[in-house]
């Protein structure tokens, strides 16, 4: 348990890092006003230095020091909470006679957007039992950064996961991820974005324990279906570079929300999640999870 713990929080620090970088390069640099006499002085002052000192050179080193992604010159106003979307789901099913059965599906999603960038934090928990047996125990965190290069189609993207499943071969795996991005639309109606790039990835407590190099090839997707409706999907094909036919991953994530009129916040979801694994060890290799559920969206 102390090691899941560790990795969660080096997952959240590192998210935190790597996005407080988008927040100091859109921040404007304020300068306060000087007076006349000030202004007169600095123009001397400044004459009398070589070229390498001047105005235009510092100010230049000042923005290239502050938006250098491993300084979180604004990661105070970066964690407020007003700066965050926010979505919670719950849903849950009992039976109780000839048969005991209780299903339990909960989840959350923080997401912050800015002119040049985008962080999602979703975490997905299912816990169901029979005749007190307990039959599906799992836990999903998934943290995505994806940085908009020069106002264009093109996104830089970095993605990790944790996951934790009773029923699988090992206690934990870790999958971490990053590449590039091209957004083949992007309207409020429609939005598809196709990705690759590389990563890693490590099973821990089970027979194989190996970090895996791996490649990483996935598509979201997402359509509007009137203004109360609209479906999105997220696929990823992760095959190992060293055996692509034999060892490979597929992950697939397919949500239909449905909006009520009153309250506007609340909607109906409709989820089925997929999870393939080629080399099982011993457990099956597919995980097939479907639910219905509430959910509050900010």
């Amino acid at each position: 348990m102390q090691r899941v713990l560790s990795i969660v929080v080096l997952l959240v620090v590192t998210t935190l890092l790597a996005a407080s970088a988008s927040s100091a390069q859109s921040a404007p640099e304020k300068t306060p006003p000087q007076s006349d006499n000030n202004q007169a002085a600095a123009t001397s002052s400044e004459s009398d230095q070589p070229a390498s000192n001047s105005p235009a050179t510092a100010q230049l080193e000042t923005v290239w020091f502050e938006s250098a992604w491993y300084i979180p010159t604004t990661l105070s106003s970066w964690i407020q909470p007003s700066a965050w979307g926010a979505a919670i789901e719950l849903g849950m099913n009992a039976a109780s006679g000839n048969s005991d059965t209780l299903t339990l599906k909960t989840g959350a999603e923080l997401e912050r957007k800015t002119d040049s960038s985008k962080t999602v934090i979703d975490i997905n928990y299912a816990k169901a039992s029979a005749n007190h047996l307990e039959t599906q125990h799992y836990a999903l965190l998934k943290t995505r950064q994806d940085l908009i290069l020069n106002h264009s189609h093109w996104n830089w993207f970095t993605k990790q996961e944790v996951a934790y499943d009773e029923f699988k071969a090992f206690d934990l795996r870790w999958v971490i991820n990053s590449g590039i991005a091209y957004r083949f639309a992007d309207s409020d109606e429609k939005k598809l974005t196709g990705r690759f790039g590389a990563g890693v990835s490590r099973e821990f407590g089970g027979p194989d324990n190996r970090w895996i190099p791996e490649a990483v090839f996935g598509a979201d997707w997402k359509r509007k279906l009137t203004e109360q409706q609209e479906v999105k999907a997220t696929f990823d094909y992760l095959p190992s570079w060293n055996n692509w036919d034999e060892d490979f991953r597929i992950t697939a994530d397919l949500a239909w929300e449905i909006r009520f009129d009153q309250p506007e916040n609340l909607r109906l979801k409709v989820g089925i999640i997929d999870r393939y694994d080629n080399t099982p060890n011993g457990a099956k290799a597919n995980d097939f999870a479907y639910s219905l559920l509430l959910l509050w969206k900010k």
